[in-house]
């Protein structure tokens, strides 16, 4: 699996081998390895998309309960992760939408929500209803309500 090679001084965490969240990125993130970039944000990174490399575009507006396209993009990145893909998914600080959805990725691949979502919030951390500076707790706590009331069969 490739392994993502960001700017020493960028903000952002693996959440488990090949799966990455950050704010967003000051390059594309292709450039640093990722196989597939997933844009949470109302724009991304990447001026253009390498041959057999993946964006999505998935506009997500801030402390708004997630839409029911989270859960099918949950499946697809599960699966890019289980075909060996690196997968980074970016919004705008990598501290709400991002976590949100890499923790749906895990309950995707099998996790408990309750696992999935401590799991983020200790590699990500202030994610997910951790109050840190200039955090968006609302929408933290709305992922995190919403993530724990998820299941893998949804």
């Amino acid at each position: 699996m490739t392994m993502l090679t960001p700017p020493s001084d960028y903000d952002h965490a693996e959440v488990i081998p090949g799966l990455y969240v950050g704010a967003f990125p000051p390059a594309s993130p292709f450039d640093w390895g990722a196989d597939v970039v997933v844009s949470l944000a109302s724009a991304h990174a990447c001026q253009s998309v390498p041959r057999n490399k993946l964006l999505m575009h998935l506009p997500i507006i801030e402390g708004e309960e997630p839409p029911d396209e989270v859960r099918r993009l949950a499946r697809l990145i599960a699966s890019q992760l289980d075909d060996g893909r690196c997968v980074f998914i970016h919004c705008v600080a990598g501290r709400d939408r991002s976590p949100m959805l890499a923790a749906r990725v895990l309950i995707e691949r099998g996790w408990e929500p309750k696992d999935a979502v401590q799991h983020v919030r200790a590699t990500r951390v202030g994610s997910l209803g951790e109050i840190s500076n200039g955090a968006s707790t609302t929408s933290r706590i709305t992922y995190a309500s919403w993530l724990l009331s998820e299941s893998s069969a949804s």
